[in-house]
């Protein structure tokens, strides 16, 4: 008897989707669903015998998936575009929760390792100065378009911090009082 549990993350205050179907035989199945906040899904995961836990791969399933591999359970992190042919009606925690779990009882279903904390803590090492890189273009070029509305043109390309700096002061001296103040922070 194979039985699986989807269950959708949302915000810190939001309640998890969970939906527990038990199955005997295709096509027959039990469904379940629930609505744990965190404290109470850790019990779950406790309290409960063995399951198949599939959740989508997104923030935090690393740290539940190793929550519930403590507790004795088999997880199973779907990627999101894997989840989404699954999902049969507008989106919703509760949707989102049997889509996933439909897609981890699919025999050919591909899933994501559960990352340990240190293969986590090494991928933010990558990522981080990659999303400060991206945050100073988005900057830099959202600044840019601010400007061009004043009719002040800056270089493109100049690929140090301080000489933008100091070409953005020289050129914020035309500007009105609350955007010129703006632009000085």
């Amino acid at each position: 008897m194979a039985r699986a549990t989807g269950s959708h993350k949302a915000g810190p205050e939001t309640p998890i989707g969970h939906h527990r179907k038990q199955q005997r035989a295709p096509p027959c199945g039990r469904f379940l669903l629930r609505r744990r906040h965190r404290a109470q899904f850790t019990k779950f995961l406790v309290d409960t015998p063995h399951y198949i836990i599939a959740m989508e791969a997104c923030a935090s399933a690393h740290h539940w998936g190793r929550e519930a591999q403590a507790a004795g359970h088999e997880v199973r992190l779907v990627p999101a575009a894997y989840v989404k042919p699954f999902v049969k009606r507008h989106k919703g925690d509760a949707v989102d929760a049997e889509a996933i779990s439909e897609a981890a009882l699919r025999p050919s279903m591909r899933y994501v390792p559960v990352k340990t904390p240190d293969q986590q803590s090494q991928a933010m090492l990558f990522r981080t100065p990659e999303m400060f890189v991206r945050q100073r273009a988005q900057t830099i070029n959202a600044l840019r378009a601010h400007l061009a509305e004043f009719g002040i043109v800056l270089r493109l390309r100049i690929r140090n911090p301080e000489t933008f700096r100091r070409e953005v002061e020289e050129k914020a001296v035309a500007l009105p009082g609350l955007a010129s103040s703006l632009v000085q922070r």
